[in-house]
């Protein structure tokens, strides 16, 4: 859990990620982040998902006042995905916030 009572940024190619790997059978875990602002910005991600038998985890953001994602070539955002050699699923994104801006930026959930 990551929780801040100003604000969180991420920007560059920074990560937040929760992932199930390659070979292991158990459940990636849950990436749940509280705060007044989040901003992901150029390709920054925060992702969940599964490269192996088990699940993705949960992706919870809980933003009070907003959420703003500028990327470049929508590679920045919220992300949720499972691998076309994974067996489970790609896990789930939840999102509160006041205010979303998305400029070529993704809130996005992919199974391959």
């Amino acid at each position: 859990m990551v929780n801040a009572t100003g604000q969180i940024q991420l920007s560059g190619t920074s990560q937040l990620a929760n992932q199930a790997e390659p070979g292991s059978s158990g459940n990636a875990g849950e990436v749940n982040i509280v705060t007044n602002q989040l901003f992901i910005q150029n390709q920054a991600q925060v992702s969940v998902g599964t490269f192996g038998s088990g699940n993705g985890g949960l992706l919870k953001v809980n933003a009070t006042d907003s959420i703003e994602i500028t990327g470049a070539d929508r590679l920045a955002g919220l992300f949720s995905s499972a691998t076309s050699s994974s067996i489970g699923d790609a896990g789930n994104i939840q999102v509160e916030a006041g205010q979303i801006l998305l400029q070529n930026g993704s809130i996005a959930s992919d199974s391959r």
